[in-house]
Parts: C-alpha cells; structure tokens; sequence
C-alpha cells in the first residue's frame, strides 16, 4: 500500500516538473482589427463576419465587420 502511494506521488510530481516555463510575449506595438472570421461568444452566442479589435494587449471592440471603423487601427487583418 505504501509503494503504491509513493509511486503515485512520484508520477504526479513529475508531471508538475515537466511543465514548460512560459514566458511573456513582447509588449503590443500597433492597434490591430482581425475581421472575417466568426466569433464565439461565452454567452453561447456567435457573431458571423466578426471583427475583433486590439489595442495595448486589451481587447477594445467585438462586433460585426460593418459596425468597426477600421480607420482606428494601424493593421488589418
């Protein structure tokens, strides 16, 4: 029994140690707006002809491709 549990102790502890050390991306440089795509929603919902904006690493719009003004942001994608 006490083999048992030291050996499940020891499996689980050594996927703990096998995971990755993540490191953070490079600070955002421009405003992006990815449009086209279909976005789904927490709530369940979904938004077809989606367009997703970016800016400083934050999300600042979600809605349909006609309601952005794509002017805002320095790339589109």
């Amino acid at each position: 029994m006490r083999v048992s549990i030291l050996l499940t102790i020891l499996a689980f502890s050594g996927a703990v140690l096998a995971q990755p050390n993540l490191t953070p991306g490079a600070s955002q440089m421009e405003s992006i707006l990815v449009v086209g795509g279909t976005a789904h929603l927490g709530t369940g919902e979904f938004i077809d002809n989606a367009a997703i904006g970016f800016e400083d690493g934050i999300i600042n719009f979600v809605g349909t491709a006609r309601e952005v003004d794509q002017k805002r942001y320095n790339r589109v994608v």
